[in-house]
């Protein structure tokens, strides 16, 4: 048991007043392996939680091997079903459990970042189309979950495909209508069909919708 937490035995059993492992009171003893089981199956719990959640971000990240080894531990944690399975020294260390937390923390403050910068160039691309942001349906005031900033980020960036492809059918728009006031002003087109072409154009624009 104290292998894998990374305690010291001798140092638990000099703690519990005892010199030698003769000298053990085993009621001590026996509430101590209690103590030392709890934390075990604790330890192991938050670390197949923290796990399931690091895998997630590292496969979004493309995080490298090398850098996922640094937690092998995890690894092997995710991949066990008992803390039986458990028995290379600090695997489930409560220290080692806050450094796999401190790493999916780190990921999401990334997550986070990336997340925001896209945000405030969809926000720049609203304001320079003369759009609002109910037209692209998106609220720069909501709330994001920090398990959410990778699939929000995807979000964002369609909407700001959708912006771009808004603008190249608001330029072919206006070079329409450039060509129909062109024609109009050389007097080359009857009435009717100035009007066929104005509500064409107008009709390519309205296809275009973002969601």
């Amino acid at each position: 048991m104290c292998r894998v937490l990374g305690a010291d035995y001798k140092k638990r059993l000099s703690e519990m007043g005892c010199m030698s492992d003769d000298d053990v009171d085993m009621d001590r003893l026996y509430k101590e392996m209690d103590l030392l089981d709890v934390t075990i199956n604790s330890n192991y719990k938050k670390l197949k939680d923290v796990g399931s959640e690091l895998f997630l971000e590292w496969g979004r990240a493309d995080t490298l091997l090398k850098n996922m080894l640094k937690f092998s531990y995890v690894i092997s944690v995710h991949d066990s079903t008992t803390p039986a399975e458990i028995d290379e020294p600090h695997f489930l260390d409560t220290l080692w459990v806050k450094k796999a937390r401190t790493e999916l923390d780190d990921r999401r403050k990334d997550a986070k970042k990336e997340y925001q910068k896209q945000k405030e160039k969809l926000k720049g691309m609203i304001h320079e189309s003369r759009l609002t942001y109910d037209f692209v349906g998106f609220n720069p005031k909501e709330k994001v979950d920090p398990k959410n900033y990778y699939q929000e980020t995807c979000k964002v960036l369609k909407q700001i495909e959708k912006i771009r492809e808004l603008s190249v059918s608001r330029k072919e728009m206006v070079y329409r209508m450039e060509r129909v006031q062109m024609a109009i002003a050389q007097n080359k087109l009857p009435t009717p069909k100035i009007r066929d072409l104005k509500e064409l154009a107008m009709n390519h624009v309205k296809k275009i919708s973002v969601k």
